[in-house]
């Protein structure tokens, strides 16, 4: 079972804690289980939010339609963005070791890389071109200033 099952399913649990038919409480009353409780649910959300953008990022990078070395470094880069804005202006009461081992991790095994290449001059030259993966057709700016706004744009790799 591949990790992304796990997010996958935890995403789905955490629509049924928002209320409404289905709230995950009244499940758990009428099958006669324990209620899951509020520090649980807090986790539960922290958790679907710092993992969606690496669930997307992986879901782009295993895609059969973007499988260039190039788009590696920028979606990486991109991530690495992603993640150091959730712990900034999320109030994380449990998920800062997560977000802090997975923005290590990824700076300690392509760190190097990615701080010394331009993001955009490394896209597959379809994108470079201003082609996006959409279809559509525009350019992306200054590729050497705005590189990981790019990809960031390009991949539509977002939290939310």
């Amino acid at each position: 079972m591949h990790w992304n099952a796990t997010y996958h399913a935890l995403e789905r649990l955490k629509s049924f804690t928002t209320g409404g038919e289905g709230d995950l409480d009244d499940v758990c009353g009428s099958i006669d289980l324990p209620h899951f409780k509020e520090a649980e649910k807090t986790y539960i959300s922290e958790y679907v939010m710092v993992l969606a953008p690496l669930a997307k990022a992986l879901d782009l990078l295993q895609s059969d339609k973007m499988a260039y070395y190039g788009v590696l470094l920028p979606t990486i880069a991109t991530l690495i963005e992603k993640l150091q804005k959730i712990k900034r202006e999320s109030k994380l009461q449990y998920c800062t070791p997560l977000v802090d081992a997975l923005i290590g991790g990824m700076k300690q095994r392509f760190g190097y890389v990615v701080e010394k290449v331009p993001h955009v001059n490394c896209l597959p030259p379809h994108v470079q071109n201003g082609v996006h993966t959409d279809g559509t057709e525009g350019r992306h700016g200054d590729r050497s200033e705005r590189g990981g706004e790019a990809a960031a744009n390009t991949f539509n790799i977002s939290n939310s």
